[in-house]
């Protein structure tokens, strides 16, 4: 998963998912979140941290990787996934409402298996470079 728009940027590793944004600084040092964290366990080397981006950049991203999961046929089991358990916040129950509606619809959507087998090519030609 890469995706980028401008001075926003974001993409999988095998640690996560990375956001990244030119001019992102959020203030997140001054939030309620920030003193809780101080008393959480991290790795070695690491602290929290909090990124900026413009909604209309996030909205583009979430459809960008919809998308893909459509193509990874990974979609159901994701939104499945999503809706599980207890309701966490006002997404989840937008997607509750919803999820039937969008997996029935989902039926008709098939993968781009030509962008699928684009991806399997530049992730052999990444493991094939030299380090």
């Amino acid at each position: 998963m890469s995706y980028h728009r401008g001075k926003y940027y974001v993409w999988a590793g095998l640690d996560g998912i990375h956001l990244w944004a030119a001019d992102g600084e959020d203030s997140w040092k001054d939030s309620g979140w920030a003193e809780g964290v101080k008393h959480w366990k991290v790795k070695r080397g690491q602290k929290a941290s909090g990124v900026r981006l413009p909604e209309t950049v996030m909205d583009e991203f979430v459809v960008m990787r919809f998308a893909e999961l459509i193509d990874e046929k990974k979609l159901v089991a994701t939104i499945r996934r999503a809706i599980k358990g207890k309701l966490g916040n006002y997404g989840e129950v937008s997607l509750r409402r919803h999820a039937k509606t969008i997996l029935r619809k989902l039926k008709a959507v098939k993968p781009c298996v030509a962008i699928k087998q684009k991806k399997r090519n530049l992730r052999r030609k990444n493991r094939a470079r030299p380090q």
